[in-house]
């Protein structure tokens, strides 16, 4: 019997939400992005997992948290990790490690996925692309052509879905 593959989908959620609201103009469905992996790649999502900055000291009700609330129900795990905030001559920003965070987890869980989808255009994620793909694994990368390292772009070659060409299957 010929098992499907195990696919573990990881979303860069700032990335992702970044390049929806200012390349897209359109927002995607995570739960039609897991449907859309299972029909192209041939298998079944067994883990996936969304990434976002939290700034502990904001507790509002936005549609932003009622997003993260959802994503449980959408078939997400919610990876969070806190803000932290810089001060520097010019004032002060926010800034936080989720992608080396995604890196640790996507290369620690590696051995309990055959295939990952990764959504975002990071070039921080160039080392762990190239190794994955080393080790046998399919990798297919969700952005754009204008949010995606062109170093990244060229790890995973045709394994770069463009969002724009599936906007019907994936939109909400």
């Amino acid at each position: 019997m010929n098992e499907k593959k195990r696919i573990h989908v990881a979303i860069d959620g700032p990335n992702f939400f970044y390049t929806q609201k200012d390349e897209l103009g359109w927002f995607a469905d995570p739960k039609k992005i897991i449907s859309w992996i299972e029909k192209h790649a041939d298998g079944t999502v067994t883990s996936a997992v969304y990434y976002d900055a939290l700034d502990a000291g904001s507790v509002e009700q936005t549609s932003r948290s009622k997003f993260l609330k959802a994503l449980p129900h959408m078939g997400y795990a919610l990876s969070t990790t806190p803000l932290k905030t810089f001060r520097d001559e010019e004032g002060s920003f926010q800034q936080a490690c989720i992608t080396s965070n995604m890196m640790l987890d996507i290369w620690k869980s590696s051995d309990n996925f055959d295939a990952i989808l990764l959504v975002s255009g990071s070039r921080d994620f160039e080392e762990v692309i190239e190794r994955l793909c080393k080790s046998g694994k399919e990798v297919y990368i969700l952005s754009t052509p204008d949010y995606i390292s062109s170093e990244l772009h060229a790890k995973v070659g045709r394994g770069f879905v463009n969002l724009h060409n599936i906007k019907p299957d994936i939109a909400k």
